[in-house]
């Protein structure tokens, strides 16, 4: 299946003869990444980027090496996977809103898919979100 398909098919737009550009976040370099594949080539709206997984935490989620699309326009916690910002780097985690108990606030469970870690129960204002995962694009060399 040729990459722009697989795109359209996740919702993420796509267009023929254009670049990926990844642009400057957070006062970091904007790094440039291409996917061209038998003359296709594709660009991404602004505010997306395209990262890829480190380690196995996500499970069978985003497989490590796994390129995943974030639109670090979406920062508003609500259920899905994110990139979250640790003031050391980024890492990817799944988000669940918990509403509040007692006159408290609501929390967030944040959490891997890897069942060896146990999840963590953070107040909102004690998390940055740099955006939302909104695909992946695993590629099996066989």
């Amino acid at each position: 299946m040729k990459v722009a398909n697989a795109l359209r098919a996740s919702g993420m737009p796509a267009r023929r003869s254009m670049t990926i550009s990844n642009p400057t976040t957070n006062g970091r370099k904007g790094r440039r990444k291409e996917a061209d594949e038998q003359g296709d080539t594709l660009i991404l709206p602004p505010g997306y980027t395209i990262e890829t997984m480190k380690g196995g935490s996500m499970g069978n989620t985003i497989r490590p090496g796994a390129l995943f699309f974030v639109n670090r326009n979406d920062q508003f916690p609500s259920e899905g996977l994110f990139l979250l910002d640790f003031g050391i780097g980024e890492e990817v985690r799944r988000i669940q809103v918990l509403p509040g108990q007692a006159g408290a606030g609501p929390m967030l469970r944040v959490s891997l898919d890897d069942p060896a870690y146990e999840p963590q129960f953070v107040p909102p204002d004690k998390i940055r979100i740099a955006g939302r995962v909104v695909g992946t694009l695993n590629i099996l060399f066989v």
